[in-house]
């Protein structure tokens, strides 16, 4: 049986944000989006880590995703490997002008490339109600960029999927469904609560309702017990 992921101070999701060198516009075309997919799955299936949500602009990354063990393990597995397919293909492809932007000097005149700033952009989420901002952020930065009107009309994100509506040919799968989501769980559980407390009250025969006062009897069938029951004289 596979795994429930419980977002928690134990289990945290990490919001990662991989900016490219120079904010190159790297991604600009579809075919660079496609190959940038493919090289997050297969860090994915390298680390170990869920995928939940993710989105990929001209020059930079936003994902969700769990933490394989630490967070360095992380961007060491996925800034390494995106790095490589990304600067390899590059390079069978004679693409010397993107290659020309990405490259600097180490010495000796010698030079090699960086896909993405040194800057670590890790941030982790420990609830719910913060997984589920980030998530709309994430989404929604195609429609701020103008690059389309609703978030789910931008092909190179995960917005379809969590809106129920995903493609056949999605560029790239998440785990969203391995999300053990605790707050439904707890309203399941408050209902349930409910329930049982009314059939208990029920059962011992008091009202259902707390504060709610039994009717009082009307004043004829006040008089009717009176006039069966009469004072003792004194």
């Amino acid at each position: 049986m596979t795994h429930r992921f419980l977002i928690s101070h134990d289990s945290p999701v990490l919001y990662t944000t991989l900016v490219t060198n120079n904010r190159i516009p790297v991604f600009r075309t579809d075919r660079m989006r496609e190959f940038i997919c493919s090289a997050i799955d297969e860090a994915r299936r390298s680390a170990g880590f869920l995928l939940f949500a993710y989105v990929v602009m001209l020059d930079h990354l936003h994902l969700l995703t769990s933490r394989p063990s630490t967070t360095s393990d992380l961007l060491r597995v996925l800034k390494g490997l995106t790095a490589r397919r990304v600067i390899d293909h590059l390079k069978a492809n004679n693409y010397s002008s993107s290659l020309k932007k990405l490259e600097h000097q180490v010495r000796d005149r010698n030079y090699k490339y960086s896909l993405w700033q040194t800057e670590k952009n890790v941030f982790p989420i420990y609830s719910e109600k913060m997984f589920k901002q980030k998530l709309n952020y994430i989404h929604q930065n195609p429609v701020r960029a103008r690059l389309v009107e609703r978030a789910t009309d931008y092909r190179w994100s995960s917005a379809r999927i969590w809106a129920g509506c995903p493609l056949q040919n999605e560029p790239l799968l998440i785990d969203k469904d391995l999300i053990h989501w605790r707050r439904q769980e707890s309203k399941i559980a408050r209902l349930l609560r409910v329930r049982v407390n009314l059939l208990t009250l029920v059962g011992r025969g008091r009202s259902p309702h707390p504060g709610h006062s039994p009717k009082r009897r009307s004043s004829s069938a006040a008089r009717r017990s009176h006039a069966s029951h009469p004072a003792a004289k004194p």
